[in-house]
């Protein structure tokens, strides 16, 4: 069915309108609120011409069925709430480039290039480029050499910012890896036979990372809320602790209090454990074996810790 141009009468100006019948009504509301600004919840259409029932029309009413012709004349009430603005120019996404896309959101972030069993390292990273305010206090650091350490730190804020630039899907860590292995030895360790690098640890290279991060990140920055602590890994990870040990094997031990700041939360997982909380509850228990005075050899010792302070 072709469409036909008719008339709307509202605040005592006439519009326009084409309407297409086989569209239905919710069209021509539509097409009401682009010239009026009219939401179509308060639109009340009511026909004006012969052949057309009377009074406002509902939207159960079969549009295509009445007796349409150019010249049909209508009137609207309802109050505008301003003509909507024109639709600016619209890039689709396919004609995006890989960075207006990341930029979107509808890009994933690029990854980074495995140089020798480095998943370890790249895992733990894209971890950490999430933080925005660790990445603040990486943007303060000082460029101007100084130790391996602190031109690792240096570097990473170098990575960060070119995997936010990058138009590719991954980018190649050569600079940091140099870095990191320099200044972390035990990851630059060759696997058998001159097979390669040899697999690593993420917790230990976490580990080993914050440590040394704290040495170079002291310089305060506005996100980031210092505190009692010296720099902004405690700032940012530290949890401090409460840890109370006790002797199993003799009552006349006394019971050892001591405090502890951990930099990470352990989660054990077990048959009895079910949930992330259950895991990191049951990782706050434990045991050791350390010397006892009262029986004057190695004993067995239960350790509780206790939460008092998390990021």
């Amino acid at each position: 069915m072709s469409a036909f141009a008719v008339k709307v009468l509202w605040n005592r100006k006439t519009y326009d309108v084409k309407v297409d019948p086989s569209s239905g009504l919710e069209n021509m509301r539509e097409a009401l609120y682009q010239l009026t600004g009219v939401p179509v919840d308060r639109q009340k259409i009511m026909p004006k011409s012969k052949g057309f029932p009377k009074g406002v029309m509902k939207d159960s009413i079969d549009f295509s069925g009445l007796p349409w012709d150019n010249g049909v004349k209508f009137a609207m009430m309802g109050s505008s709430t301003g003509i909507p603005d024109a639709p600016k120019n619209v890039k689709f996404v396919e004609d995006m480039t890989s960075k207006e896309q990341q930029e979107l959101g509808n890009k994933k972030p690029p990854g980074l290039v495995n140089l020798g069993n480095t998943c370890y390292m790249n895992s733990t990273l894209q971890c950490l480029k999430a933080i925005p305010e660790l990445r603040q206090s990486l943007a303060a650091v000082d460029d101007s050499g100084g130790s391996t350490g602190k031109r690792m730190t240096s570097a990473l804020k170098g990575l960060f910012d070119q995997m936010d630039k990058s138009v590719s899907t991954e980018v190649v860590p050569s600079v940091y890896v140099s870095l990191m292995r320099q200044t972390f030895p035990q990851f630059a360790q060759m696997g058998p036979k001159g097979s390669g690098y040899s697999q690593q640890d993420a917790d230990e290279f976490f580990n080993s990372l914050v440590s040394e991060m704290s040495r170079h990140l002291t310089k305060k920055v506005d996100d980031v809320e210092f505190g009692p602590h010296a720099n902004a890994i405690d700032a940012l990870f530290g949890i401090d602790t409460s840890v109370e040990m006790k002797c199993t094997e003799s009552d006349e031990e006394p019971v050892v209090h001591t405090t502890e700041r951990l930099r990470r939360l352990q989660c054990k997982i077990d048959e009895t454990v079910s949930t992330l909380s259950a895991g990191i509850k049951l990782s706050l228990n434990g045991e050791l074996e350390k010397n006892s005075s009262v029986l004057g050899r190695n004993a067995h010792w239960q350790t509780t810790q206790k939460l008092h302070r998390v990021p």
